[in-house]
C-alpha cells in the first residue's frame, strides 16, 4: 500500500471513531474499530516528513491547520440546543508536535541541535506555566485556556494522546524501514500500556502519595499523567475491579500494525490538501448533526 492508500484507510477508521463520538446511540464497537486510526495517521506523517524536502513548509501546514482548530474549538457551537458533546478532538496538534521532535532530534543544525532543543522545552515549560496561571487568576474561559492557547503556542499540554503518542510518532520514525524491528518494538509499546492498566500503576503512586498526606504531589502527578503523559488515571480508577480488554481498549492499536508492515515506499496520488480540509470539516459535521439528533429525541 501507498502513504495515499493508508491515509484514505485511516481516514475512514478516524470518520467511524468519531461518529461514535459526536453521534447519540453509535454503538461503542465503532471506537474499537476508530483505535486503528491514529496509529496509521502517525505512520503516513513521519513518513511524508521525513520524505519532504520542505520540511518547514510541512511544519508551516499543520501549524496552520491546529490554528485553524483551535479557532473552530473556540467559536464552534450549537445555538438551538443542549449541547450533546464539545469539540475537543484536536490530532493534528499532535502530529505537529511529533514532526517538530523529528526535525529538531534528526534535522536540526548539529552545531545548534542542542540550543534548539533546549529552548524548545524551556518553551514548553513556559506555555504549561503560563496557562496554568492564567486558568487560576483569571477569568478567561476553561474552553480558550485549555483547548485554544495551547494550539497557538504549539503547547504539548492537552495534547491528544499526550506525549505517549509523541514517543510513539518517534518510535516508528526510527523503524519505518525495518519492518521486522517496527514490529518488534510497536508491540511491546502496546504491550507496556496494557500492563500499565492491568496493574493500575498510576493510581497506584497517586495512591501513595495521598495517603502519604502529600496530596499535592498526587495531585501533580494527577496533572501530569493526564494533561502531558497522556495517561487518564481516572480511566484506571473508574474500570471495573477486574481487568477487562475492553475497559481501556486502547491496545486495539496493535491492529494497525499490519497496514503499516503493508507499506510499499511509494506515495501514490498527491491529496495531500484534502486531508488537511477534511480533518475540521468532517468534525464540524459531525458535531452538528449529533447535537441535532440529541435534540430531536
Amino acid at each position: 500500500m501507498n502513504t495515499t492508500s493508508l491515509k484514505i484507510i485511516a481516514l475512514l477508521f478516524m470518520l467511524i471513531d468519531h461518529m461514535a463520538l459526536f453521534i447519540p446511540f453509535t454503538p461503542t464497537f465503532f471506537h474499537y474499530i476508530g483505535r486503528l486510526a491514529a496509529p496509521i495517521f502517525i505512520f503516513c506523517t513521519v513518513v511524508g516528513f521525513n520524505y519532504s524536502r520542505r520540511k518547514k513548509d510541512y511544519l508551516l501546514r499543520l501549524y496552520f491547520l491546529c490554528v485553524f482548530m483551535g479557532i473552530i474549538l473556540l467559536f464552534v457551537n450549537y445555538p438551538f440546543g443542549k449541547e450533546y458533546r464539545q469539540i475537543t478532538t484536536d490530532f493534528p496538534r499532535t502530529l505537529f508536535t511529533i514532526c517538530v521532535f523529528i526535525y529538531l532530534f534528526y534535522y536540526s543544525p548539529i552545531e545548534k541541535r542542542s540550543k534548539l532543543v533546549s529552548l524548545y522545552l524551556l518553551w514548553q515549560l513556559i506555555t504549561i506555566i503560563l496557562i496554568i496561571l492564567l486558568l487560576n487568576f483569571t477569568n478567561l474561559s476553561e474552553e480558550f485556556l485549555v483547548y485554544t492557547v495551547p494550539n497557538l503556542l504549539g503547547s504539548i499540554l492537552n495534547l491528544e494522546g499526550g506525549l505517549l503518542f509523541v514517543t510513539l510518532g518517534l518510535l516508528i520514525s526510527s523503524l519505518r524501514n525495518t519492518k521486522v524491528k517496527l514490529s518488534i518494538y510497536y508491540i511491546n509499546f502496546i504491550l507496556i500500556f496494557v500492563l500499565i492498566d492491568i496493574f493500575k500503576i498510576v493510581p497506584l503512586f497517586i495512591g501513595l502519595f495521598r495517603r502519604a498526606g502529600l496530596c499535592l504531589v498526587g495531585d501533580i502527578i494527577t496533572f501530569i499523567s493526564y494533561a502531558i503523559i497522556g495517561i487518564n488515571p481516572m480511566l484506571f480508577t473508574n474500570s471495573s475491579n477486574g481487568f477487562s480488554l475492553f475497559d481501556n481498549y486502547q491496545w486495539l492499536m496493535l491492529f494497525a500494525l499490519p497496514f503499516m508492515l503493508a507499506y510499499n515506499q511509494q506515495k501514490g496520488r498527491n491529496l495531500k490538501y484534502f486531508f488537511y480540509i477534511f480533518y475540521p470539516t468532517h468534525i464540524v459535521f459531525l458535531y452538528f448533526i449529533g447535537n441535532y439528533i440529541y435534540n430531536s429525541f
